[in-house]
């Protein structure tokens, strides 16, 4: 005989409907006790139930004699002429209400006293609705000021992570990338990017990023294709003229001649001339101008 479900042994796993995956034996005591708890709750609706069902016909019978003696009286009183009195004013609010869907219980048995506890109770309900509606529409600016500040926070937090997130957003290579994952996973990345934080959006972005493959590194001056391009420029380098450090090394003068001829020489080049001088002494300086004077 196969034990029923209650039956089963105390802690033991339960195996799932498929068989395929067993069931801890604490989530069937949970179950169970949920299970006797709404039962237990229901049994207690359905006895409040009666009872309310009880009190809502008694209140009804009240309410349909109170109420029509008291239409009956503000009649009597309008036909002899006489002015409609206080009870008879609540009765015509009370009325009213009731034509726009007001809740009637709340003039309770309709008894004068009744209707006017009624009546006061729906005058500070339109007042404070009053009152609300006035609040909301004097903190409507503020409201839109926070909600600004907070998407504007919300925008530069995103930023200060990816300055590109607009290109990124709109790039064709992050389309690529969210389409190449799993379902589930597009659908995660679509709801982040519509309602997800400053900090989930960083984060879907800095995924991307480190996704892609690294940039190619910058391209090396070619070297030469052979021996013989590698000569011509060696022998190029070679023939660039270095920069005199004394007048022996200067061009354009005879290797004999003297400091003097020499700077003679580079007259019409002050650059080389005073490039050269600034690596004399002073004494040296002055005995060389001496000997052109």
């Amino acid at each position: 005989m196969t034990p029923a479900q209650d039956d089963e042994p105390a802690g033991a796993p339960i195996a799932s409907k498929s068989g395929s995956y067993t069931i801890p034996f604490e989530k069937l005591a949970q179950a169970r006790s949920e299970r006797d708890q709404f039962k237990a709750r229901g049994d207690s609706l359905e006895s409040e139930n009666a009872t309310l069902k009880a009190q809502i016909d008694q209140l009804n019978r009240s309410q349909q004699t109170n109420l029509a003696q008291a239409q009956a009286d503000a009649a009597a009183r309008e036909q002899a002429g006489a002015a409609p009195t206080s009870a008879d004013k609540n009765l015509a609010i009370a009325q009213a209400a009731a034509s726009q869907g007001v809740d009637m219980t709340l003039f309770g048995d309709f008894s004068e006293e009744g209707i006017a506890k009624g009546v006061a109770a729906l005058v500070d309900q339109r007042a404070a609705a009053l009152v609300d509606a006035r609040l909301a529409q004097a903190m409507q600016p503020l409201q839109q000021r926070e909600q600004l500040s907070a998407q504007q926070a919300h925008e530069n937090a995103i930023y200060a992570a990816h300055a590109d997130a607009d290109e990124i957003a709109d790039s064709a290579e992050f389309k690529q990338w969210v389409d190449s994952q799993p379902a589930f996973a597009r659908a995660a990345v679509a709801n982040v990017l519509q309602n997800g934080s400053a900090a989930e959006i960083v984060e879907v972005f800095s995924t991307f990023k480190g996704a892609r493959p690294a940039a190619a590194p910058a391209a090396s001056p070619a070297a030469p294709a052979n021996a013989v391009d590698a000569a011509v420029a060696k022998a190029k380098a070679e023939a660039e003229q270095a920069v005199p450090v004394s007048l022996s090394e200067l061009t354009g003068a005879a290797a004999g001649a003297s400091e003097a001829e020499r700077a003679q020489a580079l007259a019409n080049n002050p650059a080389a001339l005073l490039n050269v001088m600034s690596g004399m002494s002073p004494a040296k300086i002055d005995a060389l101008m001496n000997s052109l004077a």
